[in-house]
């Protein structure tokens, strides 16, 4: 057989090692896919603007890079910093007074039944649900805490790839479109709808909790509720939950 000939053997053999070592420096380096992941994404959300900095406006491309990482910094980073500092005390009240917030949720649901009587809920099932909610709390604490070293590596290696992406933008993109194998038309379909996916869940996510938190502020302040703005911007985070959502926050309230 062909294969068996010395030459095609070299190269099945090579092609084996090649992929061996591909898949175990992927395992190994497991931790630090977020962060390639994130700087893929802030590439393509930014290379418009470098690429409008470097070529139109005449900057240097370093200049251009570091600038747009301190943009991203101010703009990505520190709002979510401060968001993470502002929920995580919040998430602890609730903990501590989950008694209260079960008493809340018991007055809430007697409000519902003497409007609605027709309203069929099933008081047990309410109630251990809520429980099970409040169980969460102290294990999404500690995930959180615990997930602080990883995030801050990932968010430094985000950047730091993002600065090589951006200093080599151009050439880059011309390799990868060399090695893709489709044809041009559809090469230019593949990135049109990636650049879309990307933009619409890396700007209309936070969009989307932005006007929740927005809305729900205002709510919170006509109705009277202390600390409008801390319970607001919790609404806005509780929208990406999927099923239970800004009910998380605003019903106990």
């Amino acid at each position: 057989m062909e294969i068996l000939k010395t030459n095609g053997l070299k190269q099945v053999t090579l092609l084996i090692l090649i992929a061996f070592i591909g898949i175990v420096l992927v395992w190994q380096l497991k931790y630090f896919i977020p962060g390639f992941l994130g700087a893929v994404t802030l590439y393509i959300l930014l290379r418009h603007y470098y690429f409008n900095l470097t070529i139109k406006r005449r900057w240097k491309k370093w200049v251009a890079a570091v600038v747009l990482i301190f943009t991203c910094i101010f703009v990505f980073v520190i709002p979510v910093y401060l968001l993470i500092a502002l929920t995580l005390p919040k998430f602890s009240y609730a903990f501590e007074h989950s008694g209260e917030l079960m008493a809340q949720g018991n007055r809430s649901l007697a409000l519902l039944k003497q409007y609605l009587p027709r309203l069929n809920i099933d008081e047990a099932q309410l109630q251990q649900g809520l429980q099970r909610i409040i169980l969460i709390i102290p294990t999404f604490l500690k995930a959180t805490l615990d997930a602080t070293t990883s995030v801050m590596v990932n968010v430094l290696t985000a950047l730091f790839i993002l600065y090589f992406m951006l200093m080599s933008g151009r050439d880059m993109e011309k390799k990868m479109v060399k090695l893709l194998p489709l044809k041009d038309k559809n090469k230019d379909t593949l990135w049109l709808q990636t650049k879309n996916m990307v933009v619409s869940n890396a700007i209309g996510i936070p969009l989307l909790m932005l006007c929740q938190c927005i809305i729900a502020v205002i709510g919170y302040y006509i109705f009277g509720v202390d600390q409008a703005l801390i319970w607001g911007v919790m609404t806005g985070v509780a929208s990406i939950i999927p099923m239970v959502g800004t009910m998380i926050v605003w019903v106990p309230i």
